[in-house]
């Protein structure tokens, strides 16, 4: 009972019914007589979420950091994010791709973030070897993203749940040596 009793004022809001009777609308009650009669949970799911932050690596000019936040809502699982970047010390700017990589470069690095994705992550001898297995299909193909940090030995890119690839794959890290 003090469980429904917290859930009042939520259920109330939710639902769009007044805790007193007027014309035309329902009222708490009614509501919950409906709610509590059905064959429904009682109480709402807990929801989660969780947030870290670290510094990746640093040095006398930039400082990459990874920023990952999970939330649970409800269903079958809960959902993790992953946000990365390096950032000028000097400036506070974050970079962008096309800071480090000139533009007419970047076909041939996106033919290397999906070699890496195929043999590193799936183990395949190349990247069209895996797409003809065809063993997990990408939602999308892998594109270059914003979503990368660097360090001195490589650029790392990261794609999220769903980004490209199902849920089951998790978080995918494409490594390109610079």
């Amino acid at each position: 009972m003090t469980k429904i009793l917290f859930l009042l004022p939520l259920l109330a809001v939710l639902s769009g019914c007044r805790t007193e009777p007027s014309e035309g609308t329902c009222t708490l009650e009614n509501f919950l007589s409906v709610v509590l009669a059905e064959d429904v949970p009682r109480e709402i799911p807990a929801w989660d979420k969780s947030s870290k932050y670290e510094i990746i690596c640093r040095d006398a000019d930039k400082v990459s950091y990874r920023a990952t936040d999970y939330q649970y809502t409800g269903g079958a699982h809960g959902s993790t994010s992953v946000r990365v970047g390096t950032v000028d010390r000097k400036t506070g700017r974050k970079y962008e791709l096309a800071d480090i990589v000139p533009e007419n470069r970047h076909g041939e690095l996106l033919r290397k973030v999906r070699e890496d994705i195929a043999i590193r992550r799936y183990g395949a001898k190349s990247y069209a070897e895996w797409r003809a297995r065809k063993e997990i299909a990408f939602f999308d193909e892998p594109q270059l993203t914003e979503n990368f940090y660097f360090d001195d030995q490589a650029i790392h890119f990261i794609y999220n749940q769903y980004e490209i690839a199902c849920y089951a794959d998790g978080i995918i890290e494409a490594i390109v040596p610079r």
